[in-house]
C-alpha cells in the first residue's frame, strides 16, 4: 500500500510544477503518470529510503505496465521515467534537506533506464521520389476518397504535420497562397500539448498543384469549417463529402 507521505510529496512537487514552473496542465498530467510507477515500486517504503529497496527502480521497471497492456514499457517512456524521477529526488533533497540527508546522492545518480530495455524502432522516412508516384497516380474525378487520400499524403510530406492535427484541420486553417497552415486549438485542430502554431509547407510546385486542387474543389462544396480531410460518403456507386 502507498504510504500517505510518499503521496503528499508527489502531489507537492506536481503543485511547484504548476504554480511555480509554470507547466501546462497536460504536462504535469504527464509528471504525474510517471511518479505513478515510483509510488506503487515504494509501496510501504518511505521516499527517504528508498534506496535500500529491491529490487532496484529500474529492474521494477523492466517488468511493469500499469495500463492494461502487455510487453515492456517503450524505451522513450522509460526514459522520462526515469527522468522525472531524478528530476523529483533532487527537488526533495533540495526542499527538505534533514528528512532526505540520508539517501545518498549517488542514488539519485545511478538511476537508468532497464539495462534490457528494447532499443527504439527504427525511423521510416518517405521519400520524395514516393510522394512524387502517388501524386502521379491518374484518379477518377468522381473518386472523392482517393482524390482525397492522394492530396493528404502530399499534404502530410509538404507540411510534416502530425496525423492527430492533419483528420482535425478545418479549410479555414489552410492558406496556400502564403504556404502556411494553422496548427490553432482555437480552431479546432488538435496539436501537441494544445500549443499554437503556424507550418509552412515546402515549395514543391508539383507536390503544390495537387494539395491546390483538392483545396480548390473542396472550399466551392463545404464551408470553411469543414474539416480539409474530410469524410467521404458513398451511396449507390456515388461519392459525395460530407461538411460533419
Amino acid at each position: 500500500m502507498v504510504i500517505r507521505t510518499n503521496y503528499k510529496l508527489s502531489k507537492e512537487y506536481l503543485k511547484y510544477l504548476d504554480e511555480v514552473t509554470q507547466l501546462d496542465h497536460s504536462s504535469v498530467q504527464r509528471y504525474w503518470a510517471y511518479l505513478k510507477h515510483l509510488l506503487i515500486w515504494a509501496d510501504e517504503s518511505a521516499f527517504n529510503d528508498v534506496s535500500n529497496i529491491r529490487p532496484t527502480f529500474s529492474s521494477y521497471l523492466a517488468g511493469i505496465r500499469l495500463d492494461g497492456e502487455t510487453g515492456p514499457l517503450a524505451p522513450a517512456t522509460l526514459k522520462k521515467i526515469i527522468q522525472t524521477t531524478k528530476r523529483f529526488f533532487t527537488w526533495l533533497k533540495m526542499n527538505y534537506p534533514h528528512e532526505f540527508r540520508s539517501l545518498p546522492d549517488t542514488w539519485i545518480a545511478s538511476l537508468q533506464v532497464p539495462r534490457h530495455s528494447q532499443s527504439a524502432a527504427n525511423h521510416v522516412f518517405v521519400t520524395l521520389e514516393e510522394v512524387r508516384k502517388i501524386a502521379a497516380l491518374k484518379i477518377d474525378e468522381n473518386d472523392f476518397a482517393l482524390r482525397r487520400d492522394q492530396a493528404a499524403a502530399t499534404m502530410l510530406f509538404l507540411s510534416g504535420m502530425r496525423s492527430g492535427a492533419f483528420v482535425t484541420l478545418p479549410i479555414q486553417a489552410v492558406d496556400l497562397d502564403q504556404r502556411t497552415i494553422k496548427q490553432q486549438p482555437v480552431l479546432g485542430v488538435h496539436t501537441k500539448n494544445g500549443k499554437s502554431a503556424t507550418t509552412y509547407l515546402l515549395d514543391i510546385p508539383d507536390l503544390l498543384a495537387v494539395v491546390a486542387k483538392w483545396d480548390a474543389f473542396i472550399r466551392t462544396r463545404l464551408p470553411s469549417t469543414a474539416m480539409w480531410f474530410t469524410p467521404s460518403i458513398g451511396h449507390w456507386g456515388e461519392q459525395s463529402l460530407s461538411a460533419n
